[in-house]
């Protein structure tokens, strides 16, 4: 982009949109302004990040579906159309595929353009995988260990791995296809090896407000991150000071359940507490 080349940028990570940037959707968990001619980025943006923000959630907002199926026919085709009706279906029963149907409208928003063969550069960043596999792999075809996950999470027959796997087939096969046209250079980079863990761990996310609500925090602004970490951002150094200490002394069973890091007026919080919490769990200040 510095060197004046028109680029397209869908969801890369961390980064931030610059001058010569035709196209750009953020990184869902940045609050980098978007950027696109079409009608539907804006509202495609606040689906992406409400969707991905909320992954916890069970609901289904059937607005976003409304929102992605319309974009669907913008920027895709009568088979991206059909796919993404049965993955809806598919949705209300199994939530983790509504991360797929995410992936997929990102890929035929770069291939829409890719299509159009008027951009110098074009980079798309898919993360359904990544978070299938962190969430499903004790469900995969290829994982042969002894760990399973519970039937409360997810049904033993499913294998989400396998799912999220034939939607990136799909899309590599379309992607190669067109390039038979367009002849560009295309890279493909991908962080999909995984070892898989000895035991299970539980990622909990924390309903931050409620939480220093019962704990006396208060006067804060909440800034969500990936995952389970999420920042907190005060006033003063004194207010962020006495949050501080008492955030440190918060147990479960003797073990810390957050990993601090204070910068100026601010704390990143991890969430790193890993064992299984049910409804006599105790937090212990």
């Amino acid at each position: 982009s510095k060197n004046g080349y028109k680029v397209a940028a869908i969801c890369p990570m961390n980064s931030v949109s610059r001058a010569h940037t035709e196209v750009f959707i953020p990184d869902p968990w940045s609050d980098n302004a978007y950027k696109g001619s079409s009608f539907f980025i804006k509202k495609i943006v606040d689906v992406i990040q409400q969707s991905v923000r909320q992954n916890v959630s069970n609901t289904n907002n059937i607005y976003s579906y409304f929102i992605m199926l319309a974009a669907v026919v913008y920027f895709g085709n009568l088979k991206s159309f059909f796919r993404q009706i049965k993955h809806g279906i598919g949705s209300f029963k199994n939530k983790w595929i509504k991360a797929v149907m995410l992936d997929e409208l990102l890929q035929d928003i770069f291939l829409y353009h890719f299509k159009k063969n008027k951009l110098n550069y074009l980079s798309v960043f898919l993360n359904a995988g990544a978070h299938i596999q962190h969430h499903y792999f004790f469900n995969s075809i290829v994982y042969d260990g002894l760990n399973t996950n519970p039937d409360w999470y997810i049904n033993k027959q499913t294998d989400p791995v396998l799912y999220s796997y034939e939607s990136y087939d799909k899309f590599i096969g379309a992607l190669m296809q067109q390039n038979k046209v367009n002849k560009s250079k295309v890279v493909i980079a991908t962080g999909l090896s995984q070892e898989p863990c000895e035991k299970t761990i539980f990622y909990w996310k924390l309903k931050v407000n409620k939480f220093m609500k019962s704990i006396n925090i208060n006067d804060f602004i909440l800034h969500p991150k990936m995952s389970r970490d999420f920042e907190l951002e005060f006033d003063s150094i004194t207010q962020m000071n006495t949050a501080l200490l008492k955030l440190r002394e918060c147990e479960i069973e003797n073990e810390k359940i957050f990993n601090l890091h204070a910068r100026s007026n601010r704390i990143f919080c991890e969430f790193v507490y890993g064992k299984n919490i049910d409804m006599q769990t105790s937090v212990v200040i």
